[in-house]
């Protein structure tokens, strides 16, 4: 019986024992696994989500702010970003520690937010200086093509002024030529006359019947009515006097001539018929002096008439060379302002070069324009003209400068292009 009682004290406590152990296992468990619900719990607790949510809002919006920035159009608007920015990136720091408090683990993001920021504005504040520099060069080229366009359009208007000129100079060196031509055929013909004349009454010595006599009465009168009627012998008084005086004597010559026939051996009449044909024949000679100078004087006309026309034929040549060179060199420049204006609508690097290499070209072909249109200058003496060219030819020359040079518009369009085409991939 007190073997029984023991026992079962026994098995009493063995049995509160593994109670005790149970329990305390139990308790131990649910300490644990209330310590980890309790850290689960914590970390997805309404403070933890909402400084989460926090740092992702202020995260998107400095992200958003700093893109804008990259695509600021000019340094207002990337300023204003910028301030944008800046207060993003506070609020950014201010919800990174906030959570770092709670969670107890620095992430670095805005740190390296900052680091990129830097970047950003470095290379956006580059892009927007390289843009105005490039509209400013823009402005420029626009500005000095226009100025040599138009110097190179009154160039144009000068020397077809003096194509005109020349043409003028021209055709009055013609109809110059052709009026002393036709006084130089009427002064031969009355040179011819006057020979004529001279002969004929140089014949009356000879004579030996009075019916030759007659007829050469009759043939000397009709040329010196002939030679009075003369443009040249009209036109001059002396000769038109020596003329009527000669053909007041005829009737004297042929008076002396019958009267010589009747005597043929009177010496005294044969002095007095020898005489009157020498003082005739000499104030026909006075005639065919005087025709002989102007005929001279008409030539010299003539030869000064045909080097003007010869000069104004090649000055006008030249100038219609000149005209059709100029016309090139100007649709050069039009060529070449068209190029210039799609330089500032490149967006790839490949695109520059097919550009770049039709402006080289254009640019290669100016200098045989120029020279061309400055040789014809010369031929026509065309001084002023010369400095017009000159003068617009600089204008190109600075505008090769600005699009050609290492810093120039192509090197800064090409930069830009290729910022633009990074970006795009």
């Amino acid at each position: 019986m007190i073997m029984n009682i023991k026992s079962k004290l026994a098995l009493n406590v063995s049995f509160v024992i593994l109670i005790v152990i149970s329990l305390s296992s139990v308790s131990i468990y649910g300490l644990t696994s209330v310590r980890r619900n309790l850290s689960y719990l914590l970390a997805t607790s309404t403070p933890y989500q909402v400084r989460t949510t926090d740092l992702q809002r202020a995260l998107q919006s400095a992200v958003s702010d700093l893109i804008k920035a990259s695509g600021a159009p000019n340094n207002q608007e990337l300023k204003l970003h910028r301030e944008s920015f800046t207060r993003s990136l506070a609020e950014l720091n201010d919800a990174e520690v906030a959570l770092e408090r709670i969670s107890g683990r620095s992430r670095g993001i805005h740190k390296e937010l900052g680091q990129t920021s830097t970047e950003v504005f470095t290379v956006t504040e580059k892009r927007l200086h390289s843009e105005r520099d490039v509209q400013e060069a823009n402005t420029a080229i626009t500005a000095r093509l226009k100025e040599m366009t138009t110097a190179l359009g009154l160039l144009d208007a000068k020397v077809i002024a003096l194509q005109k000129a020349n043409t003028a100079a021209f055709n009055g060196a013609f109809d110059g030529s052709k009026k002393i031509a036709a006084r130089l055929k009427i002064v031969e013909s009355g040179k011819a006359t006057s020979e004529q004349l001279q002969s004929l009454i140089l014949m009356f010595q000879f004579a030996r019947e009075r019916k030759q006599a007659v007829i050469l009465k009759s043939r000397i009168n009709g040329l010196l009515d002939q030679l009075a009627e003369n443009q040249t012998i009209a036109e001059s008084r002396e000769m038109l006097s020596a003329i009527r005086a000669v053909k007041q004597r005829i009737a004297e010559l042929s008076e002396a001539h019958a009267a010589l026939l009747i005597q043929p051996e009177n010496g005294t009449l044969k002095q007095k018929l020898e005489a009157t044909v020498s003082e005739l024949r000499d104030q026909l000679a006075s005639v065919s002096t005087t025709l002989n100078q102007n005929a001279d004087a008409a030539a010299m006309e003539a030869a000064s008439a045909t080097k003007r026309q010869d000069t104004s034929f090649t000055q006008t040549n030249a100038a219609s060379g000149v005209l059709n060179s100029n016309a090139t060199l100007v649709a050069s420049v039009l060529a070449l302002e068209g190029l210039s204006a799609r330089l500032f609508s490149v967006s790839s690097d490949s695109e520059m070069d097919r550009l770049q290499g039709e402006i080289n070209s254009v640019l290669a072909k100016v200098p045989n324009y120029r020279n061309s249109v400055e040789k014809g200058m010369v031929t026509i003496n065309a001084k002023a003209e010369t400095a017009l060219l000159n003068g617009a030819m600089a204008k190109l020359n600075g505008v090769r400068e600005i699009l050609l040079a290492p810093d120039g518009v192509i090197s800064k369009v090409r930069l830009i292009a290729t910022g633009n085409e990074a970006q795009g991939r």
